[in-house]
């Protein structure tokens, strides 16, 4: 498995956050490799469990992976998020995630991955052969803006490796957030002179539970004040 492969097939969205507990992301990705005209599929589930847990599931090619990602450390004051991944391909993540605020940037988001892949080769009779394992130092940031022409959020997002013995790679991703639930990814991969372009629909429950959790909120106040003027 390339270093391109495995940042397309399960590490392809680093997350600096995983999922809320009971929220979920449903995708299908349209992969485009340029320079050799392939096109490929890839559907993505992503649910969160107890806050501090996310499981995602990946297919591509009729072949499956599935991906725990669990917090060790809540980013606190100075210490930063640190997230393990481990997936059903013997492949893991460890991922570190610290927010800032500048004052002309404002808030966002840095962080380094450490992936280690295994490749197995196999014969033509499907015997497992040498089993060989890459692995990737990568650094990344993002930032969400709420520009006045979008209905939603517009996330940026930017990584690169720091590893240059397969090819310097760099990934930039532009993810448009619906108040509907509805995300629209374009991610575009320069590695060396070739150069992929990803898109991405998705639907996640996170906004509609945003609402629902709103809703009960403000009625939780209006009874507190009608309680109050009782009283």
């Amino acid at each position: 498995m390339s270093l391109t492969i495995s940042l397309n097939y399960g590490w392809c969205d680093p997350e600096p956050d995983l999922l809320p507990h009971g929220v979920f992301v449903a995708s299908l990705r349209l992969n485009t490799q340029l320079a050799d005209s392939l096109v490929s599929t890839v559907g993505q589930l992503r649910a969160g469990v107890f806050s501090f847990i996310e499981i995602n599931v990946d297919s591509i090619l009729a072949d499956e992976s599935v991906t725990t990602k669990v917090r060790l450390l809540k980013e606190n004051g100075k210490i930063p998020q640190l997230v393990l991944g481990l997936s059903s391909q013997g492949n893991y993540q460890l991922f570190f995630s610290k927010s800032f605020n500048l004052p002309k940037i404002q808030s966002f988001q840095l962080y380094f991955s450490l992936i280690d892949s295994l490749d197995s080769g196999k014969s033509n009779l499907g015997i497992k052969q040498q089993t060989n394992s890459h692995r990737a130092l990568l650094i990344g940031s993002q930032k969400s803006i709420e520009p006045a022409w979008v209905d939603g959020e517009l996330l940026l997002r930017w990584q690169s490796n720091l590893t240059h013995g397969r090819g310097f790679t760099s990934i930039f991703t532009t993810r448009l957030i619906m108040k509907t639930g509805l995300w629209l990814d374009i991610q575009v991969t320069k590695r060396m002179k070739d150069v992929n372009i990803s898109s991405k629909i998705s639907w996640s429950n996170q906004q509609i539970l945003s609402e629902i959790e709103s809703v009960r909120r403000l009625a939780k106040n209006i009874s507190r004040m009608r309680q109050q003027k009782t009283n």
